[in-house]
């Protein structure tokens, strides 16, 4: 049986050792194969030293009930490990408090000018439930319909669509299903992209078709009549709307 050589314990300079604790294992182990027995003792000595810090570990190491293990690790270390994308929190000043609540109340504000200035010009504005009520077809055709352009919502501060109730049917001779016959055609023409100003041509009277609004046409107008708004709405700024 050949002899057992263990290696002795020859230290180098510190800062040498302290270079060698940089390098990952494997290339420690690599290294050995050529490196002087002074160095594979050093290189022993740090693997040992990391053995002992990993059974340290193991020590703290707490099982819990379902059988995984956690490790107690020190917020500097979470900092470092796992660091937050959150803003770093503050304690909210009064005058950022005073600043939030004029910016608040100037929204509502606004909000409300937008909502009055709507109703004035466009009349009662329904909410997506009631159009779903008054349609009998449910909130998500309702969505559908305004994506398809079958039905005209506009939106003021908040994120809520509004139904102006001029669009819709009085009695199933001025349209089926509830909406204005040949509404959703003509609404489909309109080159604006603002939802306003495709709501103010149907309310504006223009030269072209008598006098009347668009409205008024869809509402009792003749087929001619209706021909004449389709005109009309491909290109309502040269035809006197």
């Amino acid at each position: 049986m050949a002899p057992v050589i263990t290696p002795t314990r020859e230290f180098l300079p510190r800062t040498v050792v302290e270079e060698l604790k940089k390098k990952p294992v494997w290339v420690l182990v690599h290294e050995a194969g050529s490196a002087t027995p002074k160095e594979r003792a050093a290189m022993l000595s740090v693997l040992e030293d990391a053995a002992k810090q990993i059974q340290e570990i193991s020590a703290e190491v707490v099982s819990d009930s379902g059988g995984a293990y956690v490790v107690e690790v020190a917020p500097q270390q979470m900092a470092t490990y796992f660091p937050s994308s959150q803003p770093h929190r503050h304690d909210v000043s009064d005058e950022e408090i005073a600043t939030a609540t004029t910016w608040w109340d100037e929204a509502i504000r606004r909000g409300s000018g937008h909502r009055a200035a709507a109703l004035g010009q466009f009349g009662r504005l329904l909410l997506p439930s009631e159009v779903a009520t008054r349609l009998g077809i449910t909130r998500v055709t309702v969505n559908n319909w305004r994506q398809a352009q079958r039905l005209l919502a506009i939106r003021l501060d908040t994120s809520k669509y509004l139904y102006p109730e001029f669009q819709f049917a009085g009695s199933p001779d001025e349209g089926e299903m509830g909406v204005l016959r040949h509404f959703h055609e003509i609404l489909a023409l309109l080159p604006y992209e603002s939802a306003w100003a495709k709501a103010k041509f149907f309310l504006r009277s223009s030269p072209y078709l008598g006098g009347h609004t668009p409205l008024e046409v869809l509402k009792s107008g003749t087929l001619e009549d209706i021909e004449r708004l389709s005109h009309l709405a491909q290109d309502p700024g040269e035809m006197g709307s």
